[in-house]
C-alpha cells in the first residue's frame, strides 16, 4: 500500500515526555504517548498511551489505548482498551474490547462491543455427576 504525501509510517510515536505539561486539544494520526501531562482532548488514528506517571485530563479519542496512568475524562476507543495494573481512569468508556489487569481503578460507566451494544456470553458450564 503506498503512502499518502505527508502521512507518517507506522512506527513515528509522538511523545509528551515526563516533566511537560500541554493544555490544548491535540491531534494525531500515528501513536501517541504520554509520560507528561496532558489536560484537554486528543483525537489518535494509531494508539494512545498512557505510562504509569502520565496523566490525562480530557477526552481521549483513539483506535487502541493502554493505559498505566491517570485517566479522568471521558474514553471512546474504537478497537481495545487495555488497563494495566497501575491505571486509575475516572471515565466514561465506550470500546469494541476492554481487558483490565488486577490491581487497576476505574470508576464510571462502560459500554462494550459495536455500537455501543454490550456483549454477554454464556459463561456457565454443567457437569454431569457418577450415579
Amino acid at each position: 500500500m503506498a503512502k499518502q504525501a505527508g502521512e507518517p509510517p507506522h512506527s513515528q510515536v509522538t511523545i509528551v515526555a515526563t516533566g511537560s505539561i500541554v493544555e490544548g486539544n491535540i491531534r494525531s494520526v500515528g501513536d501517541f504517548r504520554v509520560a507528561g501531562q496532558i489536560t484537554g482532548k486528543l483525537d489518535i488514528k494509531g494508539k494512545a498511551v498512557v505510562a504509569k506517571d502520565g496523566t490525562v485530563n480530557g477526552e481521549i479519542k483513539a483506535s487502541n489505548a493502554l493505559v498505566a496512568g491517570t485517566v479522568d475524562g471521558n474514553l471512546t476507543v474504537s478497537e481495545l482498551l487495555h488497563l494495566e495494573s497501575s491505571a486509575k481512569v475516572t471515565a466514561s468508556i465506550n470500546t469494541a474490547r476492554l481487558v483490565v489487569e488486577e490491581g487497576a481503578i476505574l470508576n464510571g460507566e462502560c459500554q462494550m462491543g459495536q455500537r455501543g451494544q454490550i456483549n454477554i456470553r454464556d459463561t456457565t458450564t454443567t457437569t454431569k455427576s457418577k450415579a
